[in-house]
């Protein structure tokens, strides 16, 4: 079902942000979580249920951290991560995303988050447990799964404009990575900011990919769709990662107008033919949005040639980078 309510317009922060719209759109759909195999089940969360299900964590974490708490969120995409990202805001906590401690680079960069923030939770989902089982060193306190919905739940704490929601740390070259503090009142306004710049809203429908702890990922696929009442679709980021044509398909099937573009994208033209490229309906693609590094214009120029004989037109594209904290508001290119 489509949103078409726009919470923006009451909300002063992003915990009332979502219990006014669960409030007054219970049956709406929040997002689509699309599946990793082609042809599996995707999984619909609604507004109701995300409410419902931030204030069950909400009440698991009041009894395990203080207000103001750093609260690590090791999640793949799905419902478990906006459960819990907006329990944290219930809780009074302060949610910080990170990639689950897996290979040397992620490991890296959560260890190097965990010892600037010093968390006093950390929430992953179950099959993740063993990831943080006996990790040397660790300066985390207890590691807690999210798992299936449970009878307890708790009413929000109440949040100021001023309060700080989440961290977002963002990897770097060289050093650690930078932490960047979110308060509620920065964070919409970086929506409304760029809202405005690119005209997305209710009718607007968007297929995400980017990881959870992505910036971006965080901000397009769990804090955009809730404030403008878009569609919104997500695949797993690995799938699209090991084949970008889940996306593309997605854009196609769901007819999105906007979408971040994954960097393997712009080599698909050299992968497929005529006739595939004409099989799929992109006519309604209106937004390209930049990931975090960013894309290359000609390579982009050259996928949007070869997409023309689906619908994608030039003159129908706004390129703008994503949306994250440090960089709220659309620059057209």
């Amino acid at each position: 079902m489509t949103m078409t309510m726009s919470p923006r317009t009451a909300a002063g922060t992003l915990t009332d942000m979502l219990s006014r719209s669960s409030a007054s759109r219970p049956d709406a759909v929040f997002c689509t979580y699309l599946p990793d195999a082609v042809g599996g089940r995707a999984e619909s969360l609604g507004l109701a249920a995300l409410d419902r299900r931030a204030r069950q964590v909400a009440a698991l974490l009041r009894t395990r951290v203080q207000r103001g708490d750093r609260v690590l969120l090791a999640f793949p995409n799905g419902p478990e991560f906006a459960a819990a990202f907006f329990g944290c805001l219930y809780a009074g906590a302060v949610a910080v995303p990170v990639p689950a401690p897996r290979g040397p680079v992620r490991a890296s960069l959560y260890a190097a988050v965990e010892a600037d923030c010093r968390p006093a939770l950390v929430c992953t989902v179950p099959g993740w447990l063993p990831l943080f089982a006996s990790r040397p060193g660790s300066r985390s306190g207890a590691v807690v799964a999210i798992g299936p919905p449970t009878g307890r739940s708790a009413e929000p704490v109440p949040a100021e404009a001023s309060d700080l929601a989440y961290v977002q740390y963002t990897p770097r070259s060289f050093g650690p990575p930078r932490a960047v503090p979110v308060t509620h009142g920065a964070a919409l306004a970086g929506l409304s900011a760029f809202t405005a710049e690119t005209r997305l809203g209710a009718r607007d429908r968007l297929v995400g990919w980017l990881p959870a702890h992505d910036g971006t990922g965080l901000t397009t696929q769990v804090l955009l769709p809730l404030f403008t009442g878009m569609s919104t679709w997500a695949l797993p980021s690995g799938t699209v990662a090991r084949d970008p044509r889940r996306w593309l398909a997605a854009m196609s099937q769901q007819r999105a107008t906007t979408g971040v573009i994954p960097p393997g994208a712009l080599d698909l033209p050299h992968g497929t033919d005529y006739v595939q490229r004409c099989a799929l309906q992109l006519g309604r693609w209106r937004l390209v949005l930049a990931p975090e590094q960013g894309v290359d214009g000609e390579r982009l120029d050259a996928f949007i040639g070869a997409y023309a004989v689906a619908g994608f037109w030039p003159d129908a594209v706004v390129r703008v980078p994503s949306p994250r904290p440090s960089r709220p508001v659309a620059r057209r290119s």
